[in-house]
């Protein structure tokens, strides 16, 4: 029995060496194309969370027919002033499609280009410019674009003198050996989206904590150091009849008093509603779909189980919106980082 106990606690002090020996940044993802700047909600949360990293896609990437590679949906923030002495991130989307196109002699001028545009735009969003000290690539690859989309990442990474990480959706976090390690210095494992939300009724398709422990059911020891992006944003699935008509990004809580509730999950609109210039008619089934904090706490300590860190990690919350954190209080919010390095 005494040996029992003496293990036992040898067990809990090594436990406990490891979680201090991993330091937590904190980080938030601004994915915005429309805003021109920060609301004063959103700078409090980024001030009394103590969040010190700022993700911000600068642009998209798609393939036109006619033009090639062409940048879409670039970000229109341009006053930076107050937040210049905290770290900025940039962040690139780059379609899928865009990968299948490229034909090998294009990769390079390609990377030239993303690596031009990324500079230019940081110059102009902030005042004095900073160097930043990491670019971030967000592209769904497959066995099929991995050729390219991996050669795409070698050669911005000689390009640019900061580090540079890209997203690591659940699958090819469980499966390297068939979907391999891009070449960068760190990837952040986006921890949402494990469902189409046109195909999952039952389902919440932003999480679903069954779904996620499909994918985290083992211990993977991946072989670059893993940051974490958690679900922090809400969206409204709309259905005339068994027609999907598409998905409202957003809680948008003024369309709450026109919904009557069937489930959890679903009500039906009873009035002709327009939101952010959509024409919702009477009838709509209206899928709300968002992640309560208990849920996010469930994820964390699945994650904790089978993931291996390293030394330091950034814990990242997809996205700022004051809307979305209205029903997070500080308290909450520094709990969720904190749950990491307990």
């Amino acid at each position: 029995m005494r040996h029992f106990i003496f293990t036992l606690l040898i067990m809990l002090l090594v436990c406990s060496c490891a979680n201090d020996e991993l330091v937590v940044e904190r980080g938030v993802y601004y994915w915005e194309s429309r805003g021109s700047s920060f609301s004063d909600a959103e700078v409090e949360i980024i001030e009394k969370g103590e969040v010190s990293k700022r993700y911000l896609k600068l642009f998209e990437v798609e393939h036109d027919e006619q033009l090639g590679a062409i940048p879409i949906s670039k970000t229109n923030l341009s006053w930076f002033s107050d937040f210049d002495s905290l770290n900025l991130i940039p962040c690139v989307y780059i379609q899928n499609n865009v990968f299948s196109n490229l034909k090998p002699a294009e990769i390079d001028e390609f990377a030239e280009n993303v690596n031009f545009l990324i500079s230019k735009k940081m110059k102009e969003l902030i005042s004095e410019p900073i160097p930043y000290t990491e670019i971030q690539i967000d592209c769904d690859w497959t066995p099929s674009t991995k050729e390219n989309y991996f050669k795409f990442l070698e050669l911005l990474r000689k390009k640019t003198n900061a580090r540079l990480s890209c997203t690591l959706r659940l699958y090819p976090y469980k499966y390297s050996d068939k979907m391999g390690i891009p070449p960068v210095d760190r990837v952040m494992l986006m921890c949402y989206n494990l469902l189409s939300p046109r195909n999952n009724e039952s389902k919440n398709s932003i999480f679903d904590l069954n779904e996620f422990k499909k994918y985290t059911d083992v211990v993977v020891n991946y072989p670059l150091p893993i940051d974490v992006a958690l679900p922090k944003y809400s969206w409204n699935i709309c259905y005339e009849n068994k027609t999907f008509k598409g998905v409202l990004n957003g809680p948008h809580t003024g369309l709450k008093p026109h919904l009557k509730k069937i489930n959890s999950l679903w009500s039906i609109l009873r009035k002709d509603t327009v939101i952010d210039n959509n024409y919702l008619r009477q009838g709509y089934r209206i899928k709300h779909e968002s992640v309560s904090n208990e849920t996010l706490e469930k994820l964390i300590d699945q994650l904790k189980i089978h993931t291996k860190f390293k030394d330091t990690m950034t814990v990242t919350f997809f996205q700022l919106d004051e809307e979305e954190f209205n029903n997070t209080t500080y308290e909450e919010l520094d709990n969720l980082y904190r749950l990491f390095s307990k």
